[in-house]
């Protein structure tokens, strides 16, 4: 399999994760779906997905609510925002050295 096919296979499922990420995201956020109709499973999911952070903050802005629910809101999207940077990092990282090992063996 070539290179250029591979990295355009990946640009297809990337397309697709996005929509089912976002979906999940949507219903486990307690945007459609109130959170107290969800099962454990999605309630448990929903700790880690960025968008419940970020709805819950929202509602706490626009209806009223404490500053300590929004900071624990803040917190929990930072928190998450830096465990992504370490991730592409990393990631980005991890591929540079790849590409020059590629350059290399193909100079020789």
């Amino acid at each position: 399999m070539s290179r250029t096919s591979f990295c355009h296979d990946f640009r297809q499922f990337r397309y697709v994760f996005n929509i089912c990420a976002l979906s999940l995201q949507l219903v486990t956020s307690g945007v459609l779906v109130p959170k107290t109709m969800l099962s454990d499973f999605y309630n448990k999911l929903a700790s880690i997905l960025p968008a419940t952070y970020g709805a819950d903050g929202y509602y706490t802005i626009i209806f009223g609510g404490s500053a300590e629910n929004l900071q624990q809101n803040s917190s929990a999207l930072g928190i998450i925002i830096a465990v992504t940077l370490i991730i592409s990092s990393i990631a980005v990282a991890l591929q540079k050295t790849k590409n020059k090992e590629i350059t290399l063996t193909t100079v020789q």
